[in-house]
This record gives C-alpha cells, sequence and structure tokens, in this order.
C-alpha cells in the first residue's frame, strides 16, 4: 500500500457515515479515472462499520448505500 493510499484510507475513517454516504454521492457525478478506487475504499470503511447493511445493499438493485445506512 503506498502513502498515498495509506493517507486516503485514513481520511475515509475519519469521516461520518453520513459523509461517507454524501462522498460516495458525489462519485455518480465525477468523471476521473481514480472514482473506482475512491469508491472501493468507501465501500470498504462502510462493510467494516455495518456487514449487515452492506450485504443488503449488494443484495438489492440500487446503486447507492443511503438507504442502508
Amino acid at each position: 500500500m503506498t502513502s498515498a493510499e495509506m493517507k486516503a484510507r485514513q481520511m475515509i475513517t475519519e469521516r461520518s457515515t453520513q459523509q461517507l454516504l454524501d462522498l460516495f454521492d458525489l462519485t455518480e457525478i465525477m468523471n476521473n479515472q481514480n472514482i473506482p478506487t475512491v469508491r472501493g475504499w468507501i465501500m470498504d470503511e462502510l462493510e467494516k462499520r455495518n456487514p449487515q447493511a452492506f450485504d443488503a445493499w449488494m443484495d438489492s438493485d440500487d446503486n447507492t448505500p443511503r438507504r442502508f445506512f
């Protein structure tokens, strides 16, 4: 893991769940080659915080995790 990735992941862990959901929503309107990676980091954190909600989201057809967290 690079130092930049470690720093980014640390910043994500310091955000509230509401802030993570807001950030995830923002990635829907951004066009950048790094967005899939950032979304993955946010998803990792959401799964760590609430595995049951994460699984429910993954089992749904929703594109956004907001209604599950």
